[in-house]
């Protein structure tokens, strides 16, 4: 699975939470959210699902994307966390009932994925603060419709050359991945690494994967334009990685998912 491949299905099924009982107005993480969320998470993802519904963009999103939300149609955002084999996923809303498959367990917050963490959720929500993991995600999840945190430990459920994802994290300290939907989409990925010299070989293997994806794509003009508009570049011991697509191209990536 490819590394865009996870990111759409798994912000866009998966991710972000806000408020709670008494929501801060000031995070877009929300206390009762943050609770939830295990000290062992090495991924936390989030995406706001009315803006994304209010986006034009979002007919433009595969079937899947698309089921998806329509399961979620009364949470307006979603939260998911993992450790590679253990899932959270945490969503708020004005139920009536908890979405399919997931368990009430205070105004407005319903909770599904692996048991333990279900139970752990039921008896922590109503905690002050959630771990670390969710004070690196606020600041992308209160500016970006989309968005993941993935630690340096973290392993993504991909596998075959997917699994070159997870090396390449890591190689990382953590890495922010956003996505941002205006009138085109913007994404965008930092990889922090713990110095520069570590990011500067992560630059170079970045910038060859996308170049060499480019090539191998030569036959399918459409993918190898979009993979050449991927900039790659580095700042000290952070790597960026940004794409800026309209509409169109946008559609274009999402037909082979």
């Amino acid at each position: 699975m490819s590394p865009v491949r996870f990111f759409a299905p798994a912000i866009l099924a998966a991710a972000l939470c806000v408020s709670c009982n008494t929501a801060d107005p000031h995070r877009a993480i929300d206390p009762a959210t943050a609770a939830c969320v295990p000290d062992s998470a090495t991924i936390l993802a989030g995406a706001h699902l009315d803006r994304i519904r209010a986006s034009p963009l979002t007919h433009n999103l595969p079937s899947a994307a698309q089921s998806f939300f329509d399961s979620l149609r009364s949470a307006s955002s979603v939260v998911v966390a993992s450790d590679g084999a253990d899932f959270l996923f945490v969503s708020r809303g004005s139920f009536t009932s908890p979405p399919a498959g997931a368990v009430l367990i205070g105004k407005g917050l319903a909770v599904s994925g692996s048991p333990a963490w279900v139970e752990r959720a039921r008896t922590h929500h109503s905690a002050d603060s959630g771990p670390p993991i969710v004070e690196l995600a606020e600041p992308i999840a209160a500016a970006n419709e989309m968005w993941m945190v993935t630690q340096g430990s973290a392993n993504l459920p991909v596998t075959g050359n997917g699994e070159n994802l997870n090396r390449l994290l890591h190689a990382t300290q953590y890495t922010l991945w956003t996505v941002r939907l205006a009138d085109r989409v913007d994404f965008a990925i930092q990889a922090v690494c713990a110095n520069a010299e570590t990011a500067r070989r992560l630059e170079e293997t970045t910038r060859a994967m996308f170049t060499f994806g480019a090539a191998a794509a030569a036959k399918q003009p459409q993918l190898s334009g979009l993979l050449k508009k991927v900039q790659v570049r580095r700042d000290d011991r952070t790597v960026h990685v940004t794409a800026a697509l309209d509409s169109a191209e946008f559609a274009r990536l999402l037909q082979g998912f």
